[in-house]
Order: structure tokens, then sequence, then C-alpha cells
């Protein structure tokens, strides 16, 4: 996953401003919404987000049912606070409990923007290679 911007959907609304609020006190470029269409509209897989947070307390979350419907890349979403977070993650999407610890959120959010280590090519002439 690039780095870039962060979008927060704000299914519930209150957590999705104080996890806005969040952020950019962790100087992380983020977009805000309530909307649950704005995660497809400017999902990473277009290339200009780098991650999106969805604030949701409800059973269902609309924005991941809507993300994983169209084959998205369940890495690429932050699920915070749902009270079903076994659905989500038979989905392989990630989900973050409530109360959260700040400053291990904010340290997620940089490891997840940042992607996956590079992985080192092999060494030539190294065992078992030609």
């Amino acid at each position: 996953m690039r780095n870039g911007d962060v979008l927060v959907v704000g299914e519930t609304p209150s957590l999705g401003r104080a996890l806005r609020d969040l952020l950019d006190s962790g100087r992380i470029p983020t977009r805000y919404t309530e909307d649950p269409a704005e995660a497809v509209l400017r999902s990473p897989v277009a290339g200009t987000l780098g991650l999106i947070v969805v604030a949701c307390t409800g059973l269902d979350c609309e924005t991941a049912r809507r993300w994983l419907g169209l084959g998205f890349p369940p890495s690429a979403l932050l699920v915070v606070g749902s009270r079903d977070p076994e659905r989500l993650a038979a989905g392989g999407v990630r989900g973050v409990s409530l109360p959260i610890d700040p400053a291990g959120f904010l340290a997620m959010i940089e490891r997840l923007r940042a992607g996956p280590p590079a992985r080192s090519a092999p060494r030539a002439g190294a065992p078992g290679r030609p």
C-alpha cells in the first residue's frame, strides 16, 4: 500500500470526528466523510488514498460491505469500533476494538500507510539459487 491520505468514514459521526482529530494530531494527512460511497470513489486501488478508516459502532458496517462487494482488497480498510469484528475478520478486514490506545493507533496507521516491508532480492550465488 502506498503512502497517501487517510480517508475517515464516519458511519458513527462522533467516533469518526474523534479519529480524524487524532490522526490530524499525529500529522497524518486525513480526509473525512460520513458517506460510505466516498470510500469506493476514492479507493486506494485508484491510487488517491493510502488507507480507509471506518468509524462504525454498529453490527453492520456499510462501507466494509460495499468495499468487499466490489472485490477491493480488504487490506486497505480498517474498521474501528465494530460490534461484530468476527464478521469483518471473515472478509479479511482489519478491526480495532474500543477503547483505542492513541499512541498505538497512530503507530498502526503509520505502519499500514507504509505497507509491507520490501522483500530483499535473492543474492546471486546464494545456496540453492542459480
